[in-house]
């Protein structure tokens, strides 16, 4: 998700939303914010909604077998 020179980064196996500043030119940036998010499974993408942020979570632990559950989740909240 990126606003402005601020990108927010989903690290899906390690469960964290990392808050980003770019650099001028897009070209490097630098970590401002690491905000852990228990209980995700695998989240995947973001999108922002007002003032909030919504993570699909991916299950992605599901492709080496097993079914994922369905519907798949959507968790919320806000901006960091």
């Amino acid at each position: 998700l990126l606003e402005g020179r601020t990108l927010y980064v989903v690290r899906n196996k390690n469960q964290v939303v990392s808050k980003v500043n770019l650099s001028a030119d897009y070209g490097s940036g630098r970590i401002l914010v690491e905000e852990p998010l228990e209980g995700l499974r695998f989240p995947t993408t973001l999108v922002s909604v007002g003032g909030d942020v919504v993570v699909v979570q991916g299950q992605l632990d599901k492709l080496q077998g097993g079914m994922p559950e369905t519907p798949f989740k959507l968790t919320c909240f806000k901006k960091f």
